[in-house]
């Protein structure tokens, strides 16, 4: 399919293609994704236990987009739980290979292309070529990411003046939070790398 792409620059561009491609796929789109329930995702399996919130869309108040399963304070401490398993793998695998994921990330996104953009349509309200351009965006940005690790063979080049520290507190994120701070919107309780 040849049409133009969406960006901020290109706003002269005739889009006719484009709506004409959206009003297509549209009602195929909308009954495939919506009025299902979305559990969470934690530890590589879903998990649809929760109060059930049916999620409207701001567009059309009919439109339900899904049901989507609450996690309550023992499902968050999972996610968390696994998220910090799954990180020493993720970290020694080394950058080559996690911007090898990225690059198939963004292919993937790129297939789901004109779903994705539905989906930002419909979930936020979005107008048909912001959303369009939002998922097109998103594409650029992993793809752009993945060429500035290769650039600098994971950031390893030297750079002009002061060098950073061996470890940047607003590199490493919260470690050794407790139980409770984490169900707390606040981040005093937790201790920084």
């Amino acid at each position: 399919m040849n049409l133009p792409r969406v960006t901020y620059s290109n706003t002269g561009e005739d889009f006719s293609g484009v709506h004409a491609h959206l009003d297509a796929i549209i009602p195929e789109v909308e009954a495939r994704l919506l009025e299902n329930i979305r559990p969470s995702f934690i530890g590589g399996e879903d998990r649809p236990e929760g109060q059930i919130v049916t999620a409207r869309s701001p567009i059309d108040y009919s439109l339900i987009l899904g049901d989507f399963p609450q996690a309550d304070h023992g499902m968050i401490d999972d996610a968390v739980e696994a998220a910090q398993a799954a990180y020493p793998s993720w970290r020694a695998m080394g950058w080559p290979r996690r911007v090898g994921i990225l690059r198939a990330a963004a292919d993937v996104l790129e297939e789901r292309k004109w779903d994705l953009s539905v989906a930002c349509l419909i979930e936020v309200g979005k107008s048909r070529l912001e959303a369009v351009g939002e998922v097109e965006e998103a594409i650029d940005l992993l793809r752009h990411y993945c060429n500035e690790m290769e650039r600098t063979d994971g950031f390893r080049e030297d750079r002009p003046g002061r060098p950073l520290p061996r470890s940047a507190a607003w590199f490493s994120g919260p470690t050794g939070c407790s139980r409770s701070s984490r169900r707390s919107t606040s981040r005093s309780r937790c201790r920084w790398a």
